[in-house]
């Protein structure tokens, strides 16, 4: 393992914030990069496990407009030390039958990237899932009993 990739990763995210790089020497000409989950993991992404949710457009569209979307806690992980390659967010208050259920999550789950990319902020994961039956091909990146896995929601056509 390249241990100065590690510490470029995490000394970047301690001066530049998470998942955003700011590329350019002039203040007018800034340009953001997003970080993919990938990059920051390299060879550890070839050993995802992936779980397929087949949902239909009204099944989505059920989901994302459940009250309890934007009810669950989502809390931030610290590593002893400070020591942290990518932020971390716990999923809390999940239910049986509820939405997060439904996309594939269990209670306990580490969300660390949605749609590929490193996950800032809860307020961006809330966004994202609240999105979920606009997009192509969304998917969560997450640990979950020291594993790491992706979630990946395949559309289905409608019932007519």
């Amino acid at each position: 393992m390249n241990f100065n990739l590690i510490f470029l990763v995490i000394l970047s995210t301690v001066i530049l914030g998470c998942s955003t790089k700011v590329v350019g020497s002039s203040k007018t000409q800034k340009e953001k990069k997003l970080v993919t989950v990938a990059e920051v993991l390299g060879g550890e992404s070839k050993n995802i496990i992936v779980i397929e949710r087949n949902l239909s457009s009204k099944e989505l569209q059920s989901i994302v407009s459940h009250p309890e979307i934007t009810s669950i806690r989502l809390i931030r992980l610290t590593r002893p030390a400070g020591i942290e390659l990518l932020p971390e967010y716990r999923l809390l208050d999940i239910t049986k039958d509820g939405p997060y259920a439904k996309l594939g999550f269990e209670p306990g789950d580490i969300i660390i990237g949605c749609h590929g990319f490193i996950l800032d902020s809860p307020i961006q994961f809330f966004r994202y899932v609240k999105s979920l039956h606009l997009l192509d091909n969304p998917s969560f990146d997450l640990i979950r009993r020291n594993k790491h896995l992706k979630i990946q929601i395949v559309k289905l056509p409608d019932d007519t």
